[in-house]
């Protein structure tokens, strides 16, 4: 019956998902992620990508969960440490690093609300420079609450659908912190002698896409629960609130 039940579902969104997965594409990824990489080729290594989108469990309407990138940053001249706590912290070795003059504080520490500022500032720029080159496509850029990173509100006007994208600054240790090599740029409350404002923590999206991917290889239908409790649980308890 769940089985079924998330067909429908499927064959309901269809046409959703494959439009704002070209969206993702197209506007997002080959145009203003592109941008921004060809403006700090020295600081943007690459991007990973994950989210409802890649890992079918996309519903209807945009949701916050439906496309996250982690935008790979450059570790050249940067060397970290892992801190009791399991955050780690990333210190600028050398003056002439990319990061020494806008992104780290006066000992060195690559600081986590420097690279914020500097995300929301350059998407901002390249959104607004590759909607003035079309008339279809809207974007708007906002800081994320939850966890620290930058949301683009993407609606292609000529269909009518709307993407919610999170595109979140991350640092890779040579060493897995917590089961995963990413450490997501987001202040963490464990308990630890080192300044908040310094301290970067794990991030498990890559290892989640993952165990998603793998979960039914023994025949079993968990990824049909999890796409099925996706919907349904804000639909149950409260009306859903609209997306900013």
């Amino acid at each position: 019956m769940l089985r079924a039940f998330s067909k429908d579902m499927e064959v309901n969104i269809s046409k959703e998902k494959k439009n704002t997965k070209d969206m993702f594409k197209i506007h997002v990824i080959e145009q203003v992620l592109k941008r921004c990489q060809e403006k700090y080729p020295k600081r943007i290594s690459r991007f990973d990508v994950a989210g409802n989108l890649y890992d079918n469990l996309k519903t209807e309407g945009p949701d916050e969960e439906d496309a996250t990138v982690l935008l790979i940053l450059a570790k050249k001249k940067i060397v970290h440490e892992i801190t009791q706590s399991g955050c780690a912290l990333f210190l600028v070795k050398d003056a002439s690093s990319e990061y020494a003059v806008d992104c780290s504080d006066e000992e060195g520490f690559l600081l986590p609300e420097k690279i914020i500022k500097w995300l929301f500032n350059l998407l901002q720029k390249e959104s607004k420079s590759y909607q003035q080159s079309q008339d279809v496509i809207k974007i708007n850029v906002s800081q994320l609450k939850q966890y620290s990173g930058v949301r683009l509100r993407v609606r292609d006007i000529s269909i009518g659908y709307t993407l919610l994208v999170n595109v979140v600054p991350t640092l890779v240790a040579e060493e897995k912190v917590f089961s995963t090599s990413h450490l997501l740029l987001s202040t963490c409350l464990c308990p630890d002698d080192q300044p908040l404002e310094r301290r970067w923590s794990p991030c498990f999206v890559l290892e989640e896409k993952k165990q998603l991917a793998n979960m039914d290889t023994d025949g079993g239908c968990r990824h049909e629960l999890f796409r099925v409790s996706a919907r349904f649980p804000l639909e149950s308890r409260k009306p859903r609130r609209p997306i900013p």
